[in-house]
């Protein structure tokens, strides 16, 4: 059984990740004028 510190824990990653990918998205669409590369994400 989890306890609360971990439920929020695991949340914190999960939310991180998600902004990490969004803004590596963000970021690579900036450098890349809009184009997409397929096969990148």
């Amino acid at each position: 059984m989890r306890n609360m510190n971990d439920i929020i824990i695991i949340a914190a990653v999960n939310e991180a990740g998600r902004i990490a990918r969004d803004t590596l998205e963000r970021e690579m669409t900036a450098l890349s004028g809009g184009i997409k590369i397929s096969g990148l994400f």
